[in-house]
């Protein structure tokens, strides 16, 4: 991976939203694509709501955001990744893999024992962070989404603990 050290902090520091706002609007091909992302104000308050109703972890290098990984506690096991984006800069050098699995483990101490995500089917980089990071494909949701209009699938994929992890 070089030489990035990811730090973790949760909720996503609100200084470094303009950035955040610019890799999901990034037109070449952004990791997430959030329906609420186009708009800055309707973007501030879905990032506020997310911070609020579970943890938005921001990777840093050097206090500077790279990435970014959205949390929706469903149940008290049970969590959804609501959002998860790194930088373009940085994509393609392990930081989605990275950053996943700081999240899982940090769930896991929290005693979640399952954590899901759900994304564009044809999503390729996504879906190698998820499984390079140790997540399962779980199934595919057809026609579960909408992206410029057209009804498009959805991967499902989620990290279980196991019960040796139980302990």
């Amino acid at each position: 991976m070089g030489d990035v050290l990811l730090t973790l902090v949760s909720p996503f520091p609100r200084r470094h939203a303009p950035a955040l706002h610019a890799w999901l609007t990034t037109p070449a091909a952004p990791n997430f694509d959030d329906f609420h992302s186009s708009d800055y104000a309707n973007f501030l308050y879905a990032l506020d709501a997310k911070n609020a109703a579970g943890s938005t972890f921001a990777a840093l290098e050097n206090g500077k955001p790279i990435g970014f990984a959205a949390i929706a506690p469903a149940s008290p096991v049970l969590a959804f990744f609501a959002g998860v984006v790194i930088a373009p800069g940085f994509r393609g050098r392990g930081l989605g893999r990275e950053l996943l699995g700081l999240v899982w483990d940090e769930l896991q101490l929290r005693g979640f024992t399952k954590a899901t995500a759900s994304f564009f089917a044809d999503n390729a980089a996504i879906r190698a962070a998820f499984e390079s990071a140790g997540a399962v494909e779980e199934g595919v949701l057809k026609r579960a989404a909408q992206r410029a209009g057209e009804l498009v699938d959805m991967r499902l994929y989620s990290f279980t603990a196991s019960q040796s992890d139980k302990t």
